[in-house]
């Protein structure tokens, strides 16, 4: 006979109860009757009817206080109540975790086997370059000035960059496709170059792309900034007098000893000479170093005119003057290449003059600037226009040569394109800017 959990009075009169009114009764017919399940019924005192207790039988072990209890009938009585208190309800059958923890444990690998697998890829190294949008850096907060007044005013005008970056198999895949991105073979750009040479010589033009901007810059307002050195040789024409003598670039400085500062005066001199004349002509390099000179017996002139014929053609030679009152430096830190030209020279005559140069607007600007004033041709226009109109500039002025390429990824922003510093600012003119009341002198310009 199984116990009774609960409590049901004192344990004598329990015991006397159980006593007199066990009894054991099978629950199913047939001739399995004694296989099945057993149920001890035990009749507690007062109305309420038995009470039975389930279970496998004799052999299943006791579940304890925490057991449940049901009604051996369907009567209306309801529940037995025992000393007052309800029974406590079955306890909920706990749930099975082994198929969650498993698929925990597969998420976690797979996770950890995917990290490992980005890692690797991202320190994996590919032959291929990105050019992308690089910065768009306002020019006024990178200039210094010494020896003349500047003015500040509401506008700004930016240089632009790309970004040059060797990809690793990681990024190759992110950056594949992205439409501002162009990717190139390292080898295709830089065949048989050192990368640390390369940086060197884009830092190199760099230097030289902001001397060349403070110069026309300077000269444009008024400033005498450069002094004529001679006749520079930029072709020597086969089976001429010259041929054999003279070499392109260098400078003829004097003939016969008197001093010719320029190309004009080279002509004005030999046409001075009659054919057959030997004539002495001292010459330099175009860095400064002395020649020495040579001699050369003059021709007759293809054309019938009199005078002596060298046979070359030429060019004024100017340097920078060592008496310029003014001093301009450009802090373009660690960015090189030479296609910020046009945009310093345009900063430094802003920030020289009163009034706003660019009208109040926020203007792009990229293309190299030439001692005579001319824009030259960059790289990477379609990424510079990216990243002009995303530091939101409302212009962009680029090289007329790549006005194309600009309004490809420009979107909105208004693109114009210009040859000249003369062109560039008649352009800022008609977007409200003053470059047109500037009424500067005109001087001299290198050829």
């Amino acid at each position: 006979m199984g116990r009774v959990a609960g409590w049901f009075g004192p344990p004598a009169r329990i015991a006397k109860t159980a006593a007199a009114t066990a009894r054991t009764v099978t629950m199913s017919a047939g001739p399995r009757a004694k296989e099945d399940t057993l149920i001890d019924m035990v009749t507690p005192p007062g109305p309420e009817g038995p009470y039975e207790r389930m279970g496998p039988g004799p052999e299943r072990a006791d579940p304890g206080p925490e057991r449940s209890f049901e009604r051996a009938d369907t009567g209306p009585e309801g529940p037995f109540e025992g000393a007052g208190n309800p029974l406590p309800p079955p306890p909920n059958p706990p749930r099975r975790r082994r198929g969650w923890r498993l698929l925990g444990v597969i998420a976690a690998v797979t996770a950890v086997l995917l990290i490992a697998q980005v890692v690797a890829m991202a320190g994996i190294d590919t032959p291929w370059i990105a050019f992308e949008p690089g910065a768009a850096t306002p020019t006024d907060g990178l200039l210094s000035v010494e020896g003349a007044q500047t003015y500040d005013d509401p506008g700004q005008i930016l240089y632009l960059t790309v970004r040059q970056n060797r990809l690793s198999m990681l990024e190759w895949v992110v950056k594949a496709r992205d439409p501002y991105i162009t990717i190139e073979r390292e080898s295709d750009l830089f065949p048989d170059v050192d990368r640390e040479q390369v940086r060197e010589e884009n830092l190199a033009m760099m230097v030289r792309s902001k001397s060349d901007a403070e110069l026309v810059a300077l000269q444009y307002l008024g400033y005498d900034v450069f002094d004529t050195v001679g006749a520079q040789v930029t072709n020597v024409e086969p089976g001429s007098a010259a041929d054999g003598k003279l070499s392109k670039n260098q400078v003829i400085t004097a003939v016969d000893g008197q001093p010719v500062k320029d190309a004009d005066k080279l002509i004005a001199a030999l046409r001075g000479l009659e054919p057959g004349t030997t004539v002495t002509l001292s010459l330099q390099s175009t860095d400064g170093a002395d020649l020495g000179t040579v001699q050369v017996t003059l021709g007759s002139r293809p054309d019938g005119t009199a005078g002596g014929f060298l046979g070359i053609t030429t060019a004024t030679w100017f340097i920078e003057s060592p008496d310029i009152p003014v001093q301009i430096d450009i802090d373009s830190g660690d960015v090189g290449g030479n296609s910020a030209g046009l945009a310093f020279t345009l900063s430094i005559i802003d920030q020289l003059t009163p009034g706003d140069l660019v009208g109040g607007r926020k203007v792009a600007v990229t293309g190299t600037i030439q001692l005579n004033g001319n824009v030259g041709d960059v790289g990477g226009v379609a990424q510079k226009a990216v990243a002009a109109r995303r530091a939101g500039a409302e212009v962009m002025l680029v090289p007329r040569n790549l006005e194309a390429e600009a309004k490809k990824t420009a979107g909105d922003m208004q693109v114009i394109p210009v040859s000249t510093l003369d062109e560039a600012l008649a352009a800022l003119s008609t977007l409200g800017g003053n470059a047109d009341e500037l009424a500067l002198p005109s001087t001299t310009t290198p050829n």
